[in-house]
């Protein structure tokens, strides 16, 4: 299911440098939430539609960058 997520969501992105309005700020933060995007969005399809015992998706998400100068940054409260 990730694979159909992330397949879809980075389409849009191509789609939306293509038409030059894609807003992308250059900041590991933005890369952090986009790496968890599908993550979630699959988590909310399992949620809300596959049959409970089923899920296959769950539990904490994790993210974690690390900027050229060695710096790590975390959203989802990792210790660097």
């Amino acid at each position: 299911m990730f694979n159909a997520a992330i397949s879809g969501i980075l389409s849009m992105f191509n789609i939306s440098r293509e038409r030059k309005v894609l807003d992308l700020p250059e900041e590991p933060a933005t890369f952090r939430k986009i790496a968890l995007w599908p993550i979630d969005q699959v988590c909310k399809v399992q949620e809300n539609f596959v049959i409970e015992g089923y899920r296959l998706v769950g539990g904490k998400r994790h993210n974690i960058s690390i900027t050229p100068q060695g710096e790590y940054e975390s959203d989802t409260g990792d210790n660097c």
